[in-house]
């Protein structure tokens, strides 16, 4: 007889810890993966902000000096210029069309073989040349970016999230288990050695 309380404060001291323990670790790792995630999002829709920025920004940089090669038909100096575009690290890709039929006069991208409208996202300005305070519209220039340029900017903010969402999880999972031990593992095991001491033939315990 004794036995069978034995059996049953170890069964319910050991139900009770691993069920509250399973239960705290599971809520606590579903909020992590849900904030871990929505500050992931954040940090991406602000890199690519950012990056979008720099788009609208390469306009007011090269807008004079791509219509003065343009008017002046230079072709060999455009593509020099669209070239030197390209080497800055937000732009992936490139295109300068002419309205005529949408003709592409220049065409580059940063991946070999892959056109440069297959970028995520991009930024189009048109080229005007200004004489004798007429403006002529005389072509227009459609800059790209992608995803890799996003994460790039944020990989390093994407590694320390991370690593502190995982050290968090070991800090929290080894506090709750002493915490656990200490405040309902130890108590239940007193509990369950004291019930080996009980005789139920022994009128003062019935």
């Amino acid at each position: 007889m004794t036995n069978i309380f034995k059996r049953y404060f170890s069964s319910v001291e050991n139900s009770i810890s691993r069920r509250l323990l399973r239960s705290v670790l599971s809520i606590y790792i579903v909020l992590t993966l849900v904030v871990t995630s929505a500050q992931i999002a954040i940090e991406y829709y602000s890199a690519k902000n950012a990056v979008q920025n720099m788009l609208v920004a390469s306009e007011k940089t090269f807008h004079n000096i791509l219509a003065a090669d343009l008017w002046n038909y230079d072709y060999d100096q455009l593509s020099i210029t669209a070239e030197s575009m390209m080497r800055m690290p937000f732009i992936t890709g490139i295109e300068v069309t002419i309205p005529e039929e949408g003709q592409t006069l220049f065409s580059s991208s940063a991946q070999d073989g892959e056109p440069a409208a297959k970028h995520l996202f991009w930024h189009e300005f048109k080229l005007n040349h200004m004489e004798y305070d007429e403006s002529h519209h005389i072509g227009s220039v459609r800059v790209y970016s992608d995803i890799s340029v996003v994460i790039n900017q944020i990989e390093s903010g994407l590694y320390t999230l991370v690593v502190n969402a995982i050290i968090k999880t070991i800090a929290l999972i080894i506090l709750i288990t002493v915490v656990f031990n200490r405040l309902l593992t130890r108590p239940l095991e007193k509990l369950a050695h004291h019930a080996e001491s009980i005789d139920i033939e022994n009128l003062e315990f019935k």
